[in-house]
């Protein structure tokens, strides 16, 4: 199931970093949703100021996402000021 992408830009040169200017899911609809559950649910938490961490993966939301897609993480920011963007 890849993601594809087109560069914006580098935001590290070391770790390979990206920012994107477009996300391509490429996926089934059930894990479609799956990613989509898991958006709805961060938005959720920092809508509530309850993102801790500063960012949430997938497979904290979703416990076997790591174990049917080991190749793919999904990750969220949830800075404070997320909810004025």
């Amino acid at each position: 199931m890849p993601l594809y992408g087109y560069q914006r830009a580098v935001i590290d040169h070391e770790y390979g970093l990206l920012e994107l200017r477009e996300v391509s899911f490429d996926m089934s609809v059930a894990d479609l949703r799956r990613v989509a559950a898991f958006l709805s649910a961060c938005a959720d938490q920092i809508e509530a100021g309850a993102s801790r961490s500063g960012h949430t993966h997938i497979g904290e939301h979703d416990g076997a996402w790591g174990r049917d897609h080991p190749d793919l993480e999904v990750i969220v920011l949830g800075h404070p000021d997320s909810t004025a963007r």
